[in-house]
């Protein structure tokens, strides 16, 4: 076996890892996604609204740190720190 066919095992070899750690955490997260998991409940019940505010409040929690960081920057700018 020459320098260049372990070079592209080696590559093929870290490319099936690559796939399959991938595949690993899809399938957690698709479980993990799954009503019974989200929710510790003895039945599980899909409630929407627990979901929709749970996606509202991550929603503007994003939104108040990209305020903040544009606020910083504009600070920053205009007390001429950074250009």
């Amino acid at each position: 076996m020459n320098k260049r066919n372990r070079e592209s095992l080696m590559l093929r070899v870290k490319h099936k890892a690559s796939s399959f750690k991938s595949g690993v955490v899809a399938a957690v997260a698709t479980a993990a996604a799954l009503p019974g998991f989200a929710f510790a409940q003895q039945t599980a019940t899909f409630d929407p609204a627990s979901v929709l505010a749970g996606i509202a409040a991550m929603l503007a929690a994003g939104i108040l740190i990209y305020t903040a960081w544009v606020a910083a920057k504009w600070a920053l700018k205009a007390f001429g720190i950074v250009k």
